[in-house]
């Protein structure tokens, strides 16, 4: 759990640029068939740049400091909430990265966990099998439920109402957020999916509108993987078994077939010596 407060503070971020501006979030989200995830999360701040640039253009006062100084404070900034993700990071002995792009203005954050760390998403997650496939399921609404984000509240930054922001976010508040901090989470699963209950399936992906998301209960994304090692260990059996039948046939034929030549050689060899030698005609 207490790794779960570290992740959470990374996820933090998207609730703390809610009350920063345009903001665009791209969530990429790759579950593998042991269970284990890659978390890939890019902050867009680019357009939030420009318009601090507009705005301080027709602010600023002669004397003032110039948009550079305030661009390179604002770099700063996003530098030093870098720094504290990766505290967090080696305090809750998570394995992950943060950067921050002065260039693009892009803050990426990339972190590895898994579903056991997380109860609500280790029930989300399910593996079947029906031979010769690998089924995969995973609840894709757990993740706006899951401990990730319910335990925001106590990470620095943000409020104790992002706990339960699943319920307390009203229609027109998440048409706002839509308009104003687009989230898009991507799922990848194992093998090819299938089926999937929101979002848009592409390959072995589905994008998915964040917001969807909020508010669901069950939004199931379903992949099949086919296995190759169960068809060949059948096989391999059933030829195993092909080649004892083919052995044990071939030896009763042979048993058979031995005495039934002793017999025709001892017959042969009688009817030689009973039969008078034949002479030629005169």
């Amino acid at each position: 759990m207490e790794k779960l407060k570290g992740i959470a503070f990374a996820l933090g971020l998207i609730l703390i640029v809610f009350f920063s501006g345009c903001v665009k979030v791209n969530i990429e989200h790759e579950i593998k068939s042991d269970g284990t995830n890659e978390m890939n999360i890019k902050y867009d701040f680019a357009e939030l740049y420009d318009m601090g640039k507009s705005a301080y253009s027709s602010t600023s006062q002669p004397g003032s400091p110039s948009w550079a100084d305030a661009e390179r404070q604002m770099d700063q900034n996003m530098e030093k909430s870098c720094s504290d993700v990766k505290k967090q990071f080696a305090e809750k002995n998570i394995k992950g990265e943060c950067s921050f792009d002065t260039k693009s203005k892009v803050l990426s954050l990339h972190y590895s966990f898994s579903m056991q760390d997380d109860p609500a998403l280790a029930k989300a997650f399910t593996v079947s099998h029906s031979p010769p496939y690998v089924n995969y399921k995973y609840n894709a609404a757990a993740i706006s439920k899951s401990n990730m984000l319910k335990s925001l509240g106590s990470s620095p930054g943000t409020t104790d109402t992002t706990k339960n922001m699943d319920t307390n976010i009203d229609p027109q508040q998440l048409k706002l957020m839509k308009s104003v901090v687009p989230i898009t989470y991507t799922v990848t699963m194992p093998g090819k999916i299938i089926r999937a209950d929101v979002g848009e399936i592409k390959d072995n992906k589905v994008v998915i509108d964040y917001y969807d998301l909020i508010g669901k209960n069950e939004a199931y994304i379903e992949s099949q993987e086919f296995n190759l090692m169960p068809v060949i260990i059948i096989g391999a059996i059933i030829a195993v078994l092909c080649i004892v039948v083919v052995l044990v046939l071939l030896k009763r034929r042979g048993k058979k077939q031995q005495p039934q030549t002793m017999q025709q050689q001892y017959y042969g060899n009688f009817q030689n010596e009973q039969m008078p030698p034949k002479y030629p005609l005169q």
